[in-house]
Order: C-alpha cells, then structure tokens, then sequence
C-alpha cells in the first residue's frame, strides 16, 4: 500500500472512533497506527470505482473500433468478473494474480480452450490499458496462449446437404439452407438481411459482417431459385428476407434458425448440425475446388487467413492428389 493509501486509512480510523473519544485520544492513536504501519505491507481492498471507470473506457474504445455489442458485452462480463475474483484495483495486478485467476478455473473443470477465451480478454484490455499509459505494466505480457487440443470439425458431406434439403419441411427451411451454405454468411448476417438486399441478377448481396464491415457475398444457380420461389409465394409485407414460419411478418431469429437445424437434424439422422457448419462447409469446397485461400477469406469476411485455414478440413486424399498433381 501507498504513503497516501496507509494515511487515508489512519483518517478512516480517526473518523470511526472520533465520536467515542476526545481529540486528544483520538489524534494519540492516529500517531500510534501510523507508526505501526511503516513496518506492515498492506493491501487495499479493491473497491471498484476506478477499475470501473478504466473497464467503461476501454469497452468505449472497443465501441468505436466497430465491435459489435455482443463482443462488447464479452468483454465486461470477463473482465468484471476477473476483478471481482482479484480483488485488487486494476494498476495493482500482477501476472501471479492473472495466473492464479487462471488456475482456478482449471481447477474448477474449466476446458482449455475456454480458458484460452478468458485469456484473450485479458491480453486484450490490459494490453490496451498499458498502451494508453493508464498502466504501469501489462500483466498478460508473458502469458502465452493456452494449448488448446485441436478437434476435427467436419464440414457436412454431399449426403448429408442432400438429406437435410429433402427433410425440410417448408420452402423456407430450404431457402434458409440453401443461401447458407452458398454464402457462408454468420447466422447474425443472415437473420438481418431484407428483401432488398438481394441482387438477383448478379446471384449476390451485400451483408454487414463484425465490425460493421460490408462485404458481398454470392448465390449459386439452384440457390438463387430457390431463394426467388421462396420471396414469390410469400403473401406477408414484411421486409425481412427470412420470416418466421408460423407468421412471415415476423422476422426469424438466430435462435429460431438453430432450432429449425436441430430438429431437422434429429429427423433426417444428421449429426451436428447446426449454422456454423455451413460456413465451414463453403469454405472447405472452395479450396477444395482450387479457389485462392485469401478469396475465400474474403467471403467468409475473415481479416486472418489464419482464422480462414481453420474452417477448412484437408482429407489425406485431397493433399495425396494435390502431390500426383504438383509434384
């Protein structure tokens, strides 16, 4: 604790028994605690008002780089609860506290790559914090990324995308797969997109990715068909260009679109199947069929190519007919 945090803590004192005794008993113990102090390390408890106002500064900064609230709302609810765990004012932590932070959530079955998630919050604010010199130092300097043990996610064979187009029951659920897996499109982009949106004479259209970047996206042949059928049978005015089944004024939510998934995954006996997977799938294809991996990073809206390589699944036979054809 500070020369300051110490005296402010001997006035607190003074302030609590002042009402009990005279000035003079009182101002005999104020020199007494002061003096005993100077030989104690003392840690002030963490009341939150300035880690409050540097976290509300740095979720601002977060706003005005385009994050979306979702990500956003990420960030607070980590970080506070980190601090709350702390204890400490936010200047005050060290690597050890970050550490322990850590630890602790292993200890209490936290997965790995969940963890990994925490940490890169953590890097993130006080990363940004120790930039902008509101902080001493960083204390996720020298914390590496958590070892993460890699699953294969498969994107969805050619039979799989047939069974699910066959088992759906509207002309909407075909339409919704469909321009999923033409497009790659999140499940956010999707479910926001308007009739309007739609430029059927260039098989595209435009969708507002994270960070409130737009990018176009591209319909295949049957997809567009399909899509036009869908928008053509429709007898609602509502501008969305997907609309809840029971009522297509109303537009249809990203829960909606995974419980549709779900239940015609447990109908048509396809596992995992759920929006991401779609993305996945394109992604996979494209390379598969020779597109550059950075054109492909381009639709699915990824500023990495590193972010990119981890949608695609190579099978052996893919990178064994790559060698008879390169080598």
């Amino acid at each position: 604790m500070s020369i300051q945090a110490k005296e402010r803590l001997v006035d607190e004192v003074a302030q609590g028994i002042g009402e009990f005794l005279t000035v003079k008993q009182t101002n005999a113990v104020s020199n007494v605690l002061s003096d005993k102090l100077t030989k104690y390390e003392i840690t002030e408890q963490y009341e939150g008002k300035i880690s409050k106002d540097l976290l509300n500064v740095f979720l601002d900064a977060k706003r005005i780089e385009g994050r979306s609230e979702k990500t956003i709302n990420r960030y607070s609810y980590e970080i506070e609860r980190m601090l709350m765990d702390v204890g400490k004012p936010i200047e005050s932590i060290t690597v050890y506290d970050i550490r322990r932070y850590f630890m602790e959530m292993k200890k209490r079955g936290m997965q790995d790559s969940s963890i990994e998630g925490v940490r890169s919050v953590m890097s993130s604010f006080f990363g940004w914090l120790w930039k902008e010199t509101l902080i001493p130092a960083n204390p996720c300097a020298n914390i590496g990324a958590i070892k993460t043990q890699k699953k294969i996610r498969k994107p969805y064979s050619a039979v799989e995308l047939e069974k699910l187009k066959n088992g759906c029951k509207t002309l909407r659920d075909k339409a919704l797969i469909c321009f999923m897996l033409s497009t790659g499109a999140r499940i956010n982009e999707v479910v926001s997109l308007n009739r309007d949106d739609v430029d059927y004479n260039n098989q595209e259209c435009k969708v507002l990715g994270k960070g409130n970047k737009e990018r176009t996206v591209y319909l295949d042949d049957v997809t567009a068909m399909v899509l036009a059928e869908y928008q053509e049978k429709r007898k609602d005015s509502s501008p969305a260009l997907f609309g809840c089944v029971r009522s297509n004024s109303d537009r249809i939510t990203a829960h909606g679109v995974r419980k549709m998934l779900t239940d015609l995954g447990k109908a048509t006996h396809v596992e995992n199947v759920h929006p991401h997977r779609f993305r996945r799938t394109l992604a996979t294809n494209l390379i598969d069929h020779g597109m550059p991996i950075q054109e492909v990073a381009m639709i699915l809206g990824h500023e990495n190519i590193n972010t990119t390589m981890k949608y695609v699944y190579i099978t052996k036979a893919n990178v064994k007919n790559s060698y008879r054809k390169y080598a």
